[in-house]
């Protein structure tokens, strides 16, 4: 299983991106963790729909309040039960549909010899238009 970590604070206007490039996806052995600060916009009403609309995966949507970005995303790290861990922040989106599949496949069988595994990222417009590749990469050797 695959663990998607969402942690968010009135994200209302950048969370549907997210959800919905998580909810495209073909593989559905994940579970996405929504942690949420408390929120007084729509983002928690947003992340509830979502969670009640789920056809495949399993989706947790926490709101309480915390001690920031860092302490929520601890929260997640608690309680998730994937063998990997993807955090994914709001606005942010998956390559494509076949993403999650792309990441079991690489880990298959080898569960307990893979520790990481990594993917490029590249940085978007608000609607989504490529703008350039992220210009960190991944180390030759780990």
């Amino acid at each position: 299983m695959i663990t998607l970590v969402t942690v968010t604070y009135n994200a209302e206007k950048e969370l549907k991106r997210t959800l919905e490039s998580v909810k495209s996806q073909s593989y559905g052995d994940y579970e996405h963790l929504i942690i949420d600060g408390a929120s007084t916009d729509g983002t928690v009403d947003m992340a509830l729909r979502y969670r009640d609309g789920a056809r495949k995966g399993q989706v947790v949507v926490i709101s309480e309040k915390d001690n920031g970005l860092y302490d929520a995303m601890n929260k997640a790290l608690d309680i998730a039960k994937g063998d990997f861990i993807c955090f994914l922040n709001a606005g942010d989106t998956l390559h494509s549909t076949e993403t999650l599949q792309h990441v079991a496949d690489a880990a298959k069988g080898k569960e307990d010899k893979v520790g990481i595994i990594y993917g490029h990222t590249d940085i978007v417009d608000e609607t989504g238009r490529f703008l350039r590749s992220r210009r960190l990469q991944p180390p030759t050797r780990l």
